[in-house]
């Protein structure tokens, strides 16, 4: 939890709209701890962030194909996003 909170003010620190941009949240090296650990370190970091956590272990591989699509999931709507911002903008003629 101390580090999420070191990371986040590290990212609006450096400025440049760092910090406005999307991101997820993953807990990593859960295979190294209890479910019940899991589970309470998630709901706390969760309250924390205020969205979801994922949960991942890069050495099973566990959560890590859930955070993928999620992250495809925000770089699509992401780029629909910016499409549609420059859509009125830019009219393109031979």
């Amino acid at each position: 939890l101390k580090n999420y909170a070191i990371i986040m003010r590290e990212v609006t620190a450096y400025g440049s709209g760092l910090a406005q941009k999307p991101i997820l949240v993953a807990m990593n090296k859960i295979d190294t701890l209890a479910e019940e650990e899991i589970n309470f370190f998630k709901e706390e970091l969760e309250a924390l962030c205020g969205q979801k956590v994922f949960l991942i272990s890069a050495v099973t591989g566990r959560g890590v194909l859930e955070v993928l699509r999620a992250l495809k999931n925000k770089i699509i709507s992401a780029q629909l996003k910016n499409e549609k911002q420059f859509e009125g903008d830019f009219k393109w003629q031979p």
